[in-house]
């Protein structure tokens, strides 16, 4: 099992995942990484949210890049100066 550190810093296990190859996340990784539930980020991704996702074979895998960059387009509140 991986470890997997979030937004917040804080790590989180990913059920039955390993290290990520080449940079890319599946979707157990990437929903630990962003400190959410597996389903939301597969609800996500049917309705045609969340970050940007490449699909290998049946597989969706996500790029970290890709997921700091959805992060950071949905900020909301006032910069602390």
């Amino acid at each position: 099992m991986a470890n997997v550190t979030n937004q917040r810093g804080a790590t989180a296990d990913a059920t039955n995942a390993v290290e990520p190859v080449d940079g890319l996340w599946d979707s157990a990784q990437t929903a630990a990484y962003l400190g959410i539930p597996k389903a939301t980020l597969d609800q996500w991704a049917y309705l045609g949210r969340g970050p940007e996702w490449s699909k290998i074979g049946r597989h969706r895998r996500y790029r970290q890049k890709n997921v700091d960059a959805y992060v950071d387009a949905n900020r909301h509140g006032r910069a602390i100066a």
